[in-house]
């Protein structure tokens, strides 16, 4: 597949996929799981275009990929209706896009996923739903259960294990 790349300068390349620090343009007709980082005006989108963005991805932490396709997803749906709405300025979505593109990256762990995501806002507070339904996922999925478990050690007498996952959890939040 041929892509269109982005170089730091904002050159438009042709050329294979590689990871070079390029930021790849992708037409998302052609592709459901890649970020398309070339902001479309909504005119500009042809129906079967807007019909492949418009498409559910499902919030899944059973794997990596899905979830890390599921964050692409709704981060370039809020890029997608800023740049409709035209009053943020087109160097900025690029920016939300290469913030992405660093933090959200193939082949991290779930965990590793949940730990950027948070982040995604830090810079743009715009992508802030983004950030608290991956959060609320986390909370409900993983914390409640680490209390669970940290309650039963507890009442089996074991102290150090029941600690180490607190600190765990508390080391987590922090990095948010």
């Amino acid at each position: 597949m041929q892509l269109t790349y982005i170089d730091p300068s904002g050159k438009k390349t042709q050329g294979v996929p590689v990871d070079n620090g390029k930021i790849p343009v992708v037409d998302i007709s052609q592709t459901k799981s890649t970020l398309t980082f070339n902001p479309p005006i909504s005119s500009q989108l042809s129906t079967n275009q807007q019909t492949s963005f418009q498409e559910e991805v499902k919030l899944s932490t059973e794997s990596p990929e899905a979830f890390r396709k599921f964050i692409e997803v709704e981060v370039l749906k809020i890029i997608k209706k800023l740049a409709e709405e035209g009053k943020t300025p087109e160097e900025r979505l690029r920016a939300m896009a290469r913030k992405t593109l660093e933090l959200i990256k193939p082949g991290m762990t779930v965990e590793e996923l949940f730990q950027n995501a948070a982040h995604l806002d830090d810079q743009f507070p715009e992508l802030s739903p983004v950030v608290f339904v991956v959060m609320k996922e986390y909370e409900q999925k993983y914390e409640k259960k680490a209390l669970e478990q940290v309650t039963k050690l507890v009442k089996i007498g074991k102290y150090d294990e029941a600690e180490a996952i607190v600190k765990k959890v508390l080391a987590y939040k922090m990095i948010k």
